[in-house]
């Protein structure tokens, strides 16, 4: 696992006049990242997502993010998938900064 991605934490506070502020961190993990399968992308169409690629890390170091910052880009998990120690993200592109 070369690659490198970073995990979005998001915690909603409020502000002095009760306003909600999203604060962020990021965790780097090493993770393998490459292009999703036919067969996936299919099935994520067939039910409205737009699947870009897949994200293969060690299960420990997931928490269950909902973000993903690759590069200058984010993503949105899509789906998630546990196996023999490791953890798959199905990620799509989202509009905007975050």
């Amino acid at each position: 696992m070369n690659d490198i991605a970073y995990l979005v934490n998001e915690v909603l506070t409020e502000d002095d006049i009760g306003n909600s502020v999203s604060e962020t961190s990021e965790t780097a993990v090493f993770c393998e990242i490459s292009s999703v399968g036919q067969s996936e992308f299919y099935k994520a169409a067939a039910v409205g997502y737009k699947p870009q690629c897949r994200l293969k890390m060690w299960e420990n170091e997931y928490g269950g993010q909902s973000l993903v910052r690759i590069g200058n880009v984010y993503y949105s998990v899509i789906r998630n998938f546990t196996e023999n120690g490791t953890t798959e993200l199905y990620l799509e592109g989202r509009v905007g900064n975050k």
